[in-house]
């Protein structure tokens, strides 16, 4: 063998080694890395379950609270339907009461005119019936005490007597 390839048989080994060399180390990093990478997926991975569980709880209430709204939701609509039928109810019994009252107060408001109608009846026709019988017995005693006296009293007794209906109403 030649020398000239013997050195480039070396300067090739050499390269090679190198080569292999430079390949361990980039592969001894990426293997680093790779590791770090690992490291922080699971981190995150953690982190992600951590998250779930509490999204999962989340839900869990969510559902139950919309469960209950809706209960509460149809309680709620029961509820204004019962009351509902209650006002209906307080209603019609208001309105017939109501005309009840109206009633009993047309019929006393009735009454208290035919009252009135028959005290000022009650009174005034004898009240008109005591002025004629008072004017009448005026004139009959002025006629008896002074048909004694004369001819002028008696003219004086008429004058007096006169009744006037419209005075007496």
């Amino acid at each position: 063998m030649n020398y000239d390839m013997h050195v480039w048989f070396i300067i090739f080994v050499l390269a090679v080694v190198v080569s292999v060399a430079m390949q361990a180390i980039v592969l001894l990093a990426v293997l680093f890395g790779i590791a770090r990478l690992y490291a922080k997926v699971k981190q995150i991975e953690a982190k992600l379950l951590y998250h779930a569980a509490v999204i999962t709880d989340l839900t869990t209430k969510a559902r139950d609270a919309v469960d209950v709204l809706m209960r509460i939701g149809h309680n709620v609509a029961d509820i204004s339907d019962q009351a509902r039928s209650v006002a209906d109810l307080a209603g019609d019994v208001s309105r017939k009461q109501l005309g009840y009252a109206d009633q009993v107060a047309t019929d006393v408001l009735t009454g208290v005119e035919q009252l009135s109608g028959s005290i000022e009846k009650g009174i005034s026709e004898p009240a008109r019936e005591f002025r004629a019988i008072s004017v009448g017995l005026r004139t009959a005693l002025t006629l008896l005490f002074h048909r004694s006296s004369g001819d002028s009293g008696f003219r004086e007794a008429q004058r007096g007597s006169r009744f006037d209906h419209r005075k007496a109403g």
